[in-house]
């Protein structure tokens, strides 16, 4: 048997038994715990709060909570004995470091050739203001956004690199280390207590995606709460192939300034009720200086709302549109719509091996 994970304060190991009393060691890393152990004698409460390694002496364990094995806690340090996890987390640390500063070079450009196209004058002072802010964060070496977001990270793995749970504690490790030293605003909370983990972890964050390819590469998505918010999905059926960019302009109508116009919009068709959602949101890596004639379409009927940059009016609600499709049921349509902002953010960083 074998434990690892996070013993969370307030929770106590019990109904712990054995053949006589003998000793029960959990080795972690550094250190060791060792309790005394007597059958049917009272429930014992750990001294340590980190356990990673063998189960021993022969004693067992009961009544475990599920919820005290994930995460794992940030004291556990699996990079201080492998190079390998060790370079993840120092490339998630640059790439969230980077991206919340800098914008890629396609999203600077399209910015600045809506600047120059725009007619109308509020706007043109609101695309001033948006260049403005970009070039002082860059310069001072700040965030772009005091919502510097929540992390959404990519993977690559060659064929050499198993996916192993240590990918996932690295990643994680860049993350605490980017909330500390960028700084980011600690954002991630508890869905439903909404206690603040204050370092941008927690069960099921970062949300990590993995796939396969030719190069180890991370890939940082900060996510915003404002566009986030913002973002839809729908069910349609087979033959409202046609109502999927009214259901895209519908979307951007009903978001208004709200998302920080002038915005990017990820746009997934096919898949299923949730793969769709993650083709949306895949699409904001997409370059966004150059699109599809269907990619036009959509963005030229968005333009006509005349919401404008910052939701003040003007030709530009949104700089561009990016499609991802899928094979999908041929009785579905799923059809996702997920909004970014103007600061398009996110840098993928080859993981050195």
């Amino acid at each position: 048997m074998r434990l690892d994970g996070e013993y969370l304060p307030g929770w106590s190991f019990t109904n712990v038994t054995s053949q006589k009393k003998n000793f029960v060691k959990y080795w972690g890393p550094e250190i060791s715990t060792h309790c005394n152990a007597t059958a049917g004698g009272p429930r014992k409460e750990w001294q340590e709060d980190v356990f990673d390694g063998e189960y021993r002496e022969g004693a067992t364990v009961g009544v475990i909570p599920h919820s005290i094995y994930h995460p794992r806690p940030p004291e556990y340090n699996p990079m201080k004995q492998d190079p390998l996890h060790k370079a993840l987390a120092d490339a998630t640390f640059r790439a969230y470091r980077e991206a919340a500063i800098r914008l890629p070079h396609d999203v600077l450009r399209v910015i600045e050739k809506a600047a120059a196209a725009e007619t109308n004058p509020v706007a043109r002072g609101e695309f001033a203001n948006i260049l403005k802010n970009i070039e002082i964060a860059e310069r001072l070496g700040v965030p772009m956004c005091q919502d510097t977001g929540v992390p959404v990270i990519y993977l690559t793995l060659p064929p050499d690199l198993p996916l192993t749970q240590s990918f996932y504690d690295s990643v994680a490790e860049g993350v605490r280390r980017a909330t500390k030293e960028v700084p980011l605003r600690p954002n991630v909370v508890d869905p439903l207590t909404r206690h603040n983990s204050n370092d941008n972890t927690g069960r099921g964050m970062p949300a990590i995606h993995v796939r396969p390819g030719a190069k180890f590469t991370v890939t940082v998505l900060p996510k915003g709460a404002g566009a986030e918010n913002m973002s839809r999905t729908a069910m349609l059926l087979p033959s409202q192939v046609d109502q999927i960019e009214k259901f895209v302009v519908e979307t951007v109508y009903l978001a208004g300034p709200r998302p920080c116009p002038p915005l990017v919009i990820g746009l997934g068709i096919g898949s299923t009720f949730d793969g769709a959602a993650a083709l949306a949101k895949e699409a904001l890596l997409e370059p966004i200086d150059t699109m599809t004639e269907y990619e036009q379409q959509i963005l030229a009927a968005v333009n006509r709302l005349g919401i404008g940059v910052m939701g003040l009016g003007g030709d530009t609600t949104a700089l561009a549109v990016k499609v991802k499709t899928a094979g999908c049921h041929t009785a579905c349509l799923p059809v996702a719509v997920n909004t970014q902002c103007w600061a398009n953010r996110h840098v993928t960083i080859e993981v050195k091996r």
